[in-house]
């Protein structure tokens, strides 16, 4: 097995590992009546502790799509927006800075040298696309994040491309959540399966831009 694969294997561990341990009780918590109560009770905080809790997703189960839906139905599908974009913004720094602030030896050790040059080509015609792409995706895209970290993609192209793949995703979401508030648990379930809907598509493209990216 090559040491990216190595690495890539080690990040969804982590991930998979807590939902293992913590995900029926976060998605019972969040995607509830009593998950959206506890938000809105943090008054003008809601906004920021919800954000919050989308960085945390990165290191806990957290349902973001349902923290989504929740700060549209608290603020509107705009304000409400804002703040989930906020939250997906950082989160995908966070996990972008935690990787490449190791070093290029440390990257080298990670992936090996060769897997690096691939890991880089790739990044270099199809990282935006897939950075952007990816948002709505379930895991994903911590685990590309984190490799355009490794891969040491430039900073201002991955943070338009975490930007313009963030900015809709929570829009949508947190208008799922406003325009939903009569049947709220409802709203918030959609939101959180929504993912896992269109990932299929997402993925069969991503799989293209790949395969055209190793022709060049």
């Amino acid at each position: 097995m090559k040491r990216i694969h190595v690495f890539i294997l080690f990040i969804l561990g982590i991930i998979l590992f807590s939902l293992f341990l913590f995900g029926d009780e976060f998605d019972k918590w969040f995607v509830s009546e009593e998950g959206l109560e506890w938000l809105r009770g943090k008054g003008a905080f809601a906004g920021l502790i919800g954000a919050g809790l989308i960085v945390a997703d990165l290191f806990l189960p957290i349902p973001s799509p349902g923290v989504m839906a929740g700060l549209g139905q608290i603020y509107g599908w705009f304000v409400g927006g804002l703040y989930a974009a906020l939250g997906s913004t950082v989160a995908g720094l966070c996990a972008y800075f935690i990787v490449r602030l190791m070093g290029e030896r440390a990257a080298g050790f990670m992936a090996g040298s060769e897997e690096l040059k691939k890991l880089r080509h790739f990044f270099e015609h199809s990282g935006a696309w897939a950075i952007a792409l990816t948002r709505m995706l379930p895991v994903v895209p911590e685990v590309l994040c984190c490799l355009a970290g490794l891969s040491r993609m430039p900073l201002l192209t991955f943070f338009v491309a975490l930007v313009s793949g963030t900015l809709p995703v929570s829009f949508v979401f947190a208008g799922l959540g406003s325009f939903g508030e009569e049947e709220p648990v409802t709203t918030m379930f959609l939101a959180t399966a929504l993912p896992f809907l269109i990932f299929p598509p997402i993925w069969f493209l991503l799989q293209r831009r790949a395969a055209r990216a190793k022709q060049q």
